[in-house]
């Protein structure tokens, strides 16, 4: 059963009920600050599921990555994701990667609307291309080639799951969340 719930990830957004939750992902601070304003605007709690898991575990995800991959890593935020999509009437920023598990996409999906807020490759270079505490970005190849093949692989897994999709080059927090906030169509 689909409960009242908002998610957001990265590069999804999304909205339902005045009382719903909200789950999103994509973690720089334009996004943040964009999913904050959504949550306050409904008067919803906000999480962020990467810093939730960093401080559940007392150290922060470039340690996990080091300590137990890829793969570790990605189990424990399942771990959490099953935990956090339980709670109700919050807005939930999930990790880029979130949607590579099966899983994950199925614990997102049945728990709430989903909005893509579908961001380029450019603007994610432009976002997070600098960024120390991005594991898979660290790898000494040019970030702009790693994010071509992340993008890849995620877009259409997004879009499987998204409820909406959204458009964010050149559109402002207040907008985005303005069409998060109104009605819903995929498009």
């Amino acid at each position: 059963m689909r409960c009242s719930q908002l998610h957001v990830i990265a590069g999804v957004s999304s909205s339902a009920t005045p009382t719903a939750s909200i789950r999103y992902a994509a973690r720089n601070d334009r996004d943040r600050l964009r999913r904050q304003r959504l949550a306050r605007g409904r008067g919803l709690r906000f999480i962020d599921a990467d810093h939730e898991l960093e401080h559940r575990l007392g150290v922060d995800i470039p340690l996990i990555f080091e300590k137990e991959g890829e793969a570790g890593f990605r189990q424990r935020e399942h771990d959490l994701l099953a935990d956090i999509t339980q709670t109700p009437d919050i807005v939930l920023a999930t990790g880029g990667g979130a949607v590579v598990w099966p899983a994950n996409r199925t614990l997102l999906a049945q728990n709430g609307t989903v909005i893509y807020l579908h961001a380029s490759v450019r603007q994610q270079v432009a976002r997070t291309g600098q960024s120390q505490h991005r594991p898979l970005l660290n790898t000494g190849e040019a970030p702009s080639a790693i994010l071509s093949r992340l993008f890849e692989q995620r877009d259409p897994l997004y879009r499987q799951i998204a409820d909406v999709v959204i458009e964010t080059q050149g559109r402002s927090a207040r907008l985005l969340v303005d069409d998060a906030e109104g009605p819903h169509r995929q498009s």
